[in-house]
């Protein structure tokens, strides 16, 4: 999102390239950098037109969703967190609709977006991955919701259906009589799952000979700007889980 940040990601690779670091770095000269934010449609599209000019129709081999966070809204000017649970309890105990509305709309519909622009690009045997948690596990939903995210059956409208629900009723007041827990993170994140158990069924077979693999991945509680310092991995560490997926 950030072309700064996005830059000067790339000139460090770049530096590692000098250095002789192995890894992704090593293909200097296959490396480009292209302004991307999944929030933004428009984005999406720029990036998605730019991938095809350069490469081909058919020309992503991996897709990583990995945009996303945690929306904090600060209690007494700070929040603070020491587990994965307590960083999303830090947005449970200030739970709100724009809370839920940006967390579902950053962590959910903009990897659905991301994911339905790029499919058509992918190549064969291509991976697409989405990066979730462990916290978003069936058991914090009551109710119909663990059967009906669960199911075969499930469709995308329905998806949406139940991940704007879950913002409406937090609006309301009244989520957890619809079987929602207050853990906009979570509920995001759990969207997702399901998302990639849909695309699993929907792209296989006759379906789509491509043969592509869709994966929900948690990479554990990672140090990251959202984390803070109290994860218990490094990036690298995180990273381990994603490439071995792919």
């Amino acid at each position: 999102r950030s072309v700064a940040r996005g830059q000067a990601a790339f000139d460090d690779l770049r530096r590692e390239q000098l250095r002789g670091v192995p890894g992704p770095a090593a293909h200097q000269n296959e490396l480009r950098f292209h302004q991307l934010d999944v929030s933004d449609l428009d984005s999406i599209g720029a990036f998605i037109d730019y991938l095809v000019l350069i490469h081909g129709t058919q020309s992503i081999d991996i897709l990583v969703n990995n945009a996303g966070g945690v929306v904090k809204r600060e209690e007494n000017g700070s929040t603070s967190a020491t587990t994965a649970a307590d960083a999303e309890s830090t947005t449970v105990r200030a739970c709100d609709y724009d809370t839920a509305y940006k967390s579902v709309h950053m962590n959910y519909f903009s990897a659905v977006n991301m994911t339905t622009l790029a499919l058509p690009h992918m190549r064969q045997r291509g991976r697409v991955l989405f990066m979730v948690t462990a916290l978003a596990h069936l058991g914090i939903f009551s109710g119909d919701l663990p059967k009906v995210l669960a199911s075969d059956d499930l469709d995308l409208t329905r998806l949406h259906i139940i991940e704007n629900g879950f913002v409406s009723s937090v609006g309301k007041g009244s989520f957890s009589s619809y079987g929602f827990p207050p853990m906009p993170f979570a509920v995001s994140k759990a969207g997702l799952i399901a998302y990639a158990r849909m695309l699993a069924r929907s792209n296989s077979g006759a379906e789509d000979p491509r043969e592509l693999l869709f994966a929900a991945v948690c990479p554990g509680y990672v140090k990251t700007d959202m984390t803070g310092p109290y994860a218990t991995l490094t990036p690298d560490q995180g990273a381990e889980t994603p490439v071995y997926s792919t």
